[in-house]
């Protein structure tokens, strides 16, 4: 039984990673729209 939550913690954990990355590399992409977002929001 441990074994088998072991594996399915590791998965998890695979997953979670790639989630992450993919989140950063769309914040790397876009931060030019989302820092502009930011100055226009706070300009008014």
């Amino acid at each position: 039984m441990t074994l088998y939550i072991g594996r399915e913690a590791s998965k998890l954990w695979k997953r979670i990673y790639a989630e992450a990355i993919t989140e950063i590399n769309l914040l790397v992409e876009n931060w030019k729209y989302l820092l502009a977002g930011l100055f226009l929001q706070v300009g008014n």
